[in-house]
C-alpha cells in the first residue's frame, strides 16, 4: 500500500517556490476576469513547472505528453480554483494526477516478454 507523505505532497512533483506561487494566483485571477495575456503568461509558467517536475521513472520519453495533458487539465479546471485558496496545492494535484494516470496507462500498455493473452494467442 502507497502512503501520501504527511504533508500531503507528491514526492514525483516539484514544489512552487513561494513567490512564483504568488505570481501564478496572481496571473490565474486576472485569467478568470478575462484578461488573455495573464492566462497565456500563466501556461508558459505551468509549463515551466511541469518541465521542472521528474518524470515518471523510465517514461522519460513521455514529459511532453505529461505538459500537454497537464495544461488541458488546468484549462478544463481552472474555474474549479478560488483566489481565497492556495494556488500551489491546486495545481500540483492537477500534474499530480495527470502523472498517476499516464503511470497507469503504461503500466496498462507494458506486457511480459512471452505473455498469453486471455485468447490463448501470445503477445
Amino acid at each position: 500500500m502507497f502512503r501520501r507523505a504527511t504533508d500531503g505532497h507528491d514526492p514525483s512533483v516539484t514544489r512552487i517556490p513561494p513567490a512564483r506561487e504568488a505570481t501564478m494566483a496572481r496571473l490565474m485571477t486576472c485569467a478568470q476576469d478575462g484578461d488573455r495575456a495573464s492566462y497565456r503568461e500563466l501556461l508558459g509558467l505551468v509549463v515551466a513547472h511541469v518541465r521542472e517536475s521528474p518524470p515518471p521513472a523510465g517514461h522519460a520519453a513521455y514529459g511532453e505528453d505529461i505538459v500537454q495533458e497537464s495544461l488541458r487539465a488546468v484549462h478544463a479546471a481552472r474555474h474549479t480554483w478560488h483566489p481565497a485558496r492556495p494556488f500551489g496545492p491546486w495545481l500540483n494535484a492537477l500534474v499530480s494526477r495527470r502523472l498517476a494516470v499516464h503511470r497507469g496507462a503504461a503500466f496498462a500498455r507494458w506486457r511480459p516478454a512471452g505473455a498469453v493473452e486471455r485468447s490463448g494467442r501470445r503477445a
